[in-house]
């Protein structure tokens, strides 16, 4: 599961943590990030469910892919 979030991630992809997917997200790659993400929803945003239909009608976030990609 690691794995696929991962990948969905360095391929700028939509991402819906929901409630209960702390564990996941903190030991993902999406836990590293130190930008705002449009991608990236989590169980901490207002409207998950319209940020993450907003989030995948735009396919990627194409211009994060060099900082997703990117790791110190």
């Amino acid at each position: 599961m690691l794995n696929f979030i991962n990948e969905a991630y360095k391929h700028c992809k939509a991402i819906y943590f929901g409630e209960g997917s702390e564990p996941l997200y903190m030991n993902s790659n999406v836990s590293l990030k130190k930008h705002i993400d449009p991608a990236i929803v989590s169980w901490e945003d207002e409207t998950p469910d319209n940020k993450f239909i907003d989030a995948i009608a735009q396919h990627r976030v194409w211009y994060l892919e060099l900082e997703r990609n990117t790791q110190d």
